[in-house]
């Protein structure tokens, strides 16, 4: 049904936009020196300038494409510049021109690059405004006179956000090797989540002033003054109660995650917070490819009784004991995985002596004698799913990352698994294996030895490791960000709209987004970014220390509590009633059609599960009624 109305709804567009033809002498082709019009339709510009690909470039598609990438030899007039009006974009490279002023013309211009110019200096473009600006092999710009290109951030924070530290327009420093130092780091210090060789970070950790500066080398290039201000924290009476949550990726119950908090199960789902089970002991996410090769996705709860729900699907006849990585057992050591077979997750039993599963490691588990079993599952010709299992003969593994295993006798396997199983040795007298981050840049797979070594497992080289984070800051418990595509489309057209937060040492969460402050205090985790098509609002969503759950409004700036928001609803009982019925499918249509009626409970209208609610849900709706 759903292609057959997109057929239509593609063949009732085409009649709208019937190409007309156009004669070769009503087209006005673009307005630019002879050696410019040959690179609009070469290489990567042809692809943006020449945009309905008829061997001509019209003064329409100049004014209308969004990057140049220029060779100016043998160019020597860039007044043409003024006519790419929509162009964000420009590289310039090699020629004679020393005078590039005429990018000052362009009204969308926000990133250019410049390439072997003969430019003396930068006075020629000083005042434009532009988001980046990179310069290469131009050695005769002075770091001075790129400083004097460029303005900084003021470093004024509320107190618990942060500030980025970073010139406009960007890019002029990367090969710089700045460094940046704070006077009174007990009042503002840098972060790490986004420093980079010329932007800093720097949190607000308390009310004050101090200074920073900024150093290539042993030589200070710029200082300046950071002040921290206070910002009201929001304070909403807790419970007497204390937060034992859990915070599970989750796809089904929750778009991005779900709760568990004694033994309830709340997933997190457009502007709400809904209760799946009162009962629930664990909550497991995986994904797997079904026999056409197609990735499906699942999540696995199980109940205190041990009843398993796949998508909330109860799986009948079989009882569990917990859940493990990508699968589930039983009382009796019996391990279970789940594949889409005919349409529906089907159990498959893998084996019958499971005892663990070693860390981060797929195809893998270790039986009830401490041996390392590896299996794999194929498909049938009739789509049957057979599981198969060999014994690796790694007795009682005490370290492992991914398909490396030290085994009880100090002894590092490196396994295969492509096509078969096979093991290959690689050292004795081994501690453990991991990924390991170098001292001297990169990561790479290694183990340390009983001699306190480690040694590259590739080329069993010795390798300097960092064994303890490079950064560790002590001023906040927790920090991250969110993104929300449908927020950043809104507000910012795609630019910098990251949700920044922090729970610092008082458990007060602060959110941040694009200048926008919220704090409020007795938080201990934040979980999630949602985003409503029902309201058309984005949420930020947090526990606090008593383990109710609340969402903040970016959009309305509102704050709501959720942990007894309810069950989840009846499938397609969206006026809320507790009942599916005819009168659930007349109050959707006339949400489609923007009369103003509301949703009571949006999220069971998503009948095909694609996260939206469209005519699509309206037309599988009035099929279950039928049926």
């Amino acid at each position: 049904m759903k292609k057959a109305l997109s057929l239509v709804a593609a063949a009732a567009l085409a009649m709208t936009c019937t190409a007309l033809p156009v004669n070769a002498e009503d087209v006005v082709k673009a307005n630019v020196p002879d050696a410019v019009y040959d690179q609009l339709l070469d290489g990567y510009n042809k692809y943006t300038f020449d945009q309905d690909s008829d061997g001509v470039v019209t003064q329409e598609e100049l004014e209308t494409s969004y990057q140049l990438d220029l060779d100016l030899t043998g160019i020597d007039d860039l007044s043409f510049l003024k006519d790419l009006k929509a162009c964000r974009t420009l590289e310039l490279s090699n020629g004679t021109i020393t005078d590039i002023s005429a990018v000052k013309e362009m009204p969308s211009l926000a990133n250019l690059r410049l390439t072997a110019l003969p430019l003396e200096d930068l006075s020629s473009i000083k005042g434009v405004n532009l988001y980046s600006m990179d310069i290469e092999q131009m050695d005769q710009i002075s770091l001075e006179e790129k400083l004097d290109l460029v303005t900084w951030t003021e470093a004024k924070i509320d107190k618990g956000f942060s500030v980025m530290l970073e010139p406009t327009p960007r890019g002029l420093f990367y090969d710089e090797g700045f460094w940046l130092k704070i006077d009174d780091t007990s009042i503002a210090e840098r972060t790490d989540r986004f420093t980079s060789a010329e932007n800093f970070e720097i949190y607000g950790n308390q009310v004050g002033t101090t200074a920073y500066h900024i150093f290539k080398g042993e030589d200070e290039v710029l200082s300046g003054e950071i002040t921290v201000s206070p910002f009201e924290v929001k304070s909403e009476p807790l419970d007497d109660t204390a937060d034992t949550s859990e915070v599970v990726p989750c796809l089904w119950y929750g778009e991005q995650v779900a709760v568990l908090e004694e033994g309830a199960l709340y997933g997190i789902k457009d502007h709400l917070a809904l209760k799946y089970s009162d009962n629930a002991a664990d909550l497991g996410y995986f994904y797997e490819k079904n026999a056409a090769g197609d990735y499906f996705y699942y999540d696995m709860l199980l109940e205190n009784d041990g009843t398993l729900f796949i998508n909330n699907v109860k799986v009948e006849g079989l009882t569990f004991d917990h859940l493990t990585y990508h699968g589930a057992v039983t009382a009796d050591n019996e391990f279970y995985k789940f594949y889409e077979v005919g349409g529906s997750e089907t159990p498959v039993l893998i084996c019958s002596d499971y005892a663990d599963h070693p860390y981060n490691s797929d195809h893998y588990y270790i039986s009830t004698s401490g041996e390392l079993i590896w299996y794999t599952v194929d498909y049938t010709a009739s789509g049957k799913a057979l599981p198969s299992t060999i014994a690796t003969g790694i007795k009682s593994p005490v370290s492992c990352e991914y398909d490396l295993f030290v085994d009880k006798d100090g002894v590092l396997w490196k396994c295969s698994s492509y096509s078969g199983f096979s093991k290959t040795k690689v050292a004795s007298g081994v501690v453990e294996c991991g990924y390991y981050t170098l001292y001297d840049g990169g990561t790479t797979y290694g183990y340390k030895l009983e001699d306190g070594t480690y040694h590259q497992v590739s080329s069993g080289k010795e390798i300097n490791v960092v064994e303890t984070p490079v950064y560790v800051n002590d001023k906040f418990i927790n920090d991250g960000v969110f993104y929300i595509h449908q927020l950043s489309q809104k507000y910012t057209n795609g630019q910098d709209s990251l949700i920044r937060w922090f729970i610092d040492k008082d458990h007060v969460l602060t959110v941040d987004f694009i200048g926008q402050h919220f704090a409020i205090d007795g938080v201990d985790k934040a979980i999630a970014g949602t985003y409503s098509e029902i309201t058309d609002k984005s949420y930020v969503w947090f526990i606090r220390s008593d383990g109710s759950i609340w969402s903040y409004c970016i959009d309305d700036q509102s704050l709501k509590k959720h942990h007894s928001a309810g069950t989840a609803p009846v499938k397609f009982d969206v006026n809320g009633d507790g009942e599916f019925n005819i009168s659930d499918a007349v109050v959707l249509q006339k949400w489609l059609l923007g009369d103003g009626t509301e949703l009571a409970n949006g999220a069971a209208a998503d009948a095909d599960g694609d996260g939206r609610t469209s005519v699509f849900d309206l037309i599988l709706m009035k099929q279950a009624l039928v049926d």
